[in-house]
């Protein structure tokens, strides 16, 4: 028995595969998902003008003109936060805007022009602020007034694309079909992206009454540790939603039925809900609270995952050889799945601090 007729042994009987697409609304959404998809590939630009900028704070006879002692690593805090965090909540606020229907439309041009806003101060932190980086997990930076206020800027315009999102998602319908499926979804990322915040609030909060003069890395650690953990959760559930859409406009349709990947994103979704169950049983700063998020994340956030990859690697395998334009959306996925794979089986090699914690985060 040759692969291919192994892959069609072990997978679902070729019937007629869902549609795992969603229609493109020619009203104001499009315009608004337009935006945000704009504002992550220029958040993705100066984020490279950040890289140059690393390079250039450690070349002799260059370094001198950079206004702080320490650029490099102020550098290395934008670099990071505009490559990763923001560039992830831009892209799921396209997202959420075409999963939307047309109410509230000024909400959402709110979320954005504070999410904007907040990019702008932060990319502009290092040369107006006082530096003091940070590298905190998840969301390093820079321990200065100007740059949190960014930060808080663009958390605002997360909380409002949130809300907007919760308060007018179109229904999935009683009929589970395949746009039903990715509306679900992304339903569910709304629901974790909302944890998270919350579970940022809550770490602030009760960090509240630490006595003054502790460390900033180890305040920042415990500050985003929580909500950073979550925010994970939802980025994976935006994965999959992205894999089913390119898996189907590459011609590659995966062998999963609407109720097979609304069962998967529900899982997906599980481990999230455990987060206030953490939060009301040990204090923020306790060695259970960072062992158990460590733990949910590893063991809760990988329960969907490998249905999902390995429905994706069916699919390729399977499908017939694409068209012109559907062979880069192929190649998109097949590199997607390949690189966050990686960055999986670093993750589970990490151990102390070292070089393969970056490698694990430019993967996943």
């Amino acid at each position: 028995m040759n692969t291919r007729a192994l892959l069609d042994a072990i997978a679902v009987p070729r019937r007629r595969a869902a549609q795992y697409a969603l229609p493109v609304p020619a009203d104001a959404r499009r315009r608004l998902a337009a935006a945000w998809t704009l504002l992550a590939l220029v958040s993705l630009a100066v984020s490279g003008v950040f890289s140059v900028l690393l390079v250039l704070s450690r070349t002799p006879g260059v370094k001198d003109v950079f206004p702080l002692v320490d650029f490099f690593r102020v550098a290395l805090v934008v670099h990071v936060d505009l490559s990763v965090l923001v560039w992830f909540v831009a892209f799921a606020g396209a997202l959420w805007s075409l999963n939307s229907t047309p109410r509230a439309a000024g909400l959402g041009w709110v979320a954005f022009a504070l999410a904007c806003t907040g990019t702008a101060v932060m990319a502009l932190a290092p040369f107006v602020g006082a530096g003091r980086p940070v590298m905190a997990n998840y969301i390093p930076v820079l321990d200065e007034p100007v740059f949190l206020s960014g930060l808080a800027l663009l958390a605002l315009g997360v909380a409002a694309a949130v809300a907007r999102g919760m308060w007018v998602v179109p229904p999935v319908g009683a009929r589970l079909d395949g746009p039903g499926a990715l509306r679900f979804g992304l339903n569910t990322s709304l629901v974790a992206a909302g944890m998270a915040l919350v579970a940022f609030v809550w770490s602030v909060w009760a960090l509240r009454a630490l006595p003054p003069g502790v460390d900033a890395k180890g305040y920042y650690e415990l500050a985003f540790w929580g909500g950073g953990h979550v925010l994970q959760f939802a980025w994976t559930l935006l994965m999959f939603v992205a894999w089913l859409w390119l898996a189907e406009d590459g011609g590659a349709p995966l062998p999963l039925t609407p109720r097979t990947a609304t069962l998967l994103f529900g899982v997906g979704l599980v481990a999230v809900f455990l987060t206030p169950l953490i939060y009301l049983a040990y204090d923020v700063t306790s060695v259970e609270h960072h062992r158990l998020h460590t733990w949910l994340m590893r063991f809760g956030g990988g329960l969907a995952i490998l249905p999902f990859a390995l429905a994706v690697i069916i699919g390729l395998a399977r499908a017939a050889p694409p068209r012109a334009e559907q062979a880069v959306l192929r190649s998109a996925l097949a590199a997607s799945l390949l690189l966050f794979g990686v960055g999986g089986l670093i993750g589970l090699m990490i151990s102390g601090s070292n070089v393969r914690i970056p490698a694990h985060y430019h993967g996943s």
